[in-house]
């Protein structure tokens, strides 16, 4: 084996010789469209009551050291029961407010884009604290099996017009 094959396996390539990838545009998994999507698909869930959300309680709150969190509205106190229970129903508040912002049609363009990308973060949290109890998901799935149908039924159509035009182009001759 050469030395060159030696450094490959062993990841010691010399500089000058290591290529490196790069992609030409940037990736990423969720795009906004994607994100959208998704907290409509769990708005959806959530107001059907098929999906629920296990907020944090005022005991849980109490016990939990959770300085400068990143989610405005989410203020944990950490003093007592009485600020707890607050901060409890500040965060639930928080949430009410999300949701009402991304299902009013008289919200801006603004006030929207930013509701659902803390609803999106929130809903990460969440996961992340096995606090979603549920399933949503996105309706694609369904809308492809009724255009399946649908295109089955026209299909089924179609062959027996064509059946039917045959015949008749038989029965001239």
């Amino acid at each position: 084996m050469s030395k060159k094959d030696d450094a490959i396996k062993s990841n010691n390539m010399p500089d000058d010789k290591k290529t490196s990838f790069k992609f030409s545009k940037k990736l990423v998994l969720f795009n906004d469209k994607d994100v959208t999507k998704l907290v409509k698909s769990f708005a959806e869930g959530w107001l059907r009551g098929e999906v629920k959300i296990n907020f944090p309680t005022a005991h849980e709150i109490s016990k939990s050291v959770q300085p400068n969190s990143e989610f405005k509205g989410f203020i944990y106190f950490n003093d007592t029961l009485e600020e707890a229970k607050y901060a409890e129903l500040s965060q639930k508040q928080y949430f009410m407010k999300l949701i009402k912002t991304v299902c009013d049609s008289g919200a801006t363009e603004v006030e929207q884009e930013k509701a659902i990308a803390s609803l999106f973060e929130l809903l990460m949290a969440f996961r992340c604290g096995q606090r979603i109890d549920g399933v949503f998901k996105d309706d694609s799935l369904e809308k492809i099996k009724t255009l399946e149908k649908r295109i089955s039924a026209m299909d089924r159509v179609l062959k027996e017009l064509i059946i039917a035009l045959n015949s008749h182009d038989h029965k001239r001759n």
